[in-house]
């Protein structure tokens, strides 16, 4: 309960020896609420954008085990450094939605 006091300075003070008020503890509950769910959103957002990751991460590694193994397009090719012919197979495979994994392998001489 609050009671209102005459203060030595000739104005009105209030006595908060009951505590909070009711609008206070609900402004606080409030803020509360708006940062939890706030925090909630990143979370998801977080968890989301892992999952992709981990799924592209996953795929990748699968599709440059392919590579590896020479599956996909192939396709003769020659690299000249400095005047220097550099026979060899350019290998290609996809991964993702759109993204192509291109490897260039020497031929041996």
């Amino acid at each position: 309960m609050m009671s209102v006091l005459a203060t030595d300075q000739g104005g009105l003070g209030i006595n908060r020896s009951g505590g909070f008020s009711f609008v206070e503890v609900l402004i606080a509950l409030l803020i509360i609420i708006i940062s939890v769910v706030t925090l909630m959103n990143f979370l998801m957002t977080a968890l989301r954008v892992e999952n992709s990751a981990s799924a592209i991460s996953e795929d990748l590694l699968i599709k440059s085990g392919e590579l590896e193994e020479e599956k996909g397009d192939s396709k003769q090719a020659t690299v000249t450094i400095e005047e220097i012919d550099i026979l060899g197979a350019i290998h290609e495979i996809g991964y993702g939605k759109t993204k192509q994994l291109i490897e260039f392998k020497r031929s041996s001489q």
